[in-house]
């Protein structure tokens, strides 16, 4: 993944890409708790706005992107999003993820500016409709939702 310098030039601002969309939600939702959580959170938006920036695959904890995993990594490695792994008090590990300061920089000085105020008001909202979601609890609802995205699930309740 390369990082895009932003520029003043014309684009389409009712177009997203993904690092905006990962951008956007993150400056929304100040800390995500787990990979799971990232990975439906972005499938409900993509569903419900009916937008295709990654794809997705029945996996395991329902669908899941390699593309959305790569690129995570590499805002990891870029300095833009800080990963800590975290334990539960059961003693299982997860990733937690924040916008670093730099990152929080990029969104504003190359970001923010470029995504269309509807888009945004639209992505904001799902956002906070999700805040208060446990990981478990946004997977049960996309299962309810999406019922073939559990097609390789592990997961039951």
């Amino acid at each position: 993944m390369q990082l895009v310098r932003r520029t003043n030039q014309m684009r389409d601002k009712k177009n997203i890409d993904m690092q905006e969309l990962i951008f956007l939600i993150f400056h929304n939702i100040s800390k995500i708790h787990g990979r799971t959580y990232l990975q439906k959170l972005i499938f409900i938006i993509q569903n419900e706005l009916k937008i295709s920036k990654f794809n997705y695959d029945a996996y395991f904890y329902g669908p899941y992107s390699k593309e959305l995993n790569d690129e995570m990594a590499e805002l990891v490695k870029s300095g833009l999003l800080k990963e800590t792994i975290q334990t539960t008090k059961d003693g299982t590990e997860y990733y937690s993820y924040s916008l670093t300061p730099q990152g929080e920089r990029y969104y504003m000085e190359q970001i923010e500016k470029n995504i269309d105020t509807k888009l945004k008001e639209k992505i904001e909202e799902i956002c906070n409709r999700f805040r208060s979601f446990t990981p478990t609890q946004l997977l049960k609802f996309v299962y309810q939702l999406y019922p073939k995205s559990a097609s390789k699930s592990v997961f039951f309740d």
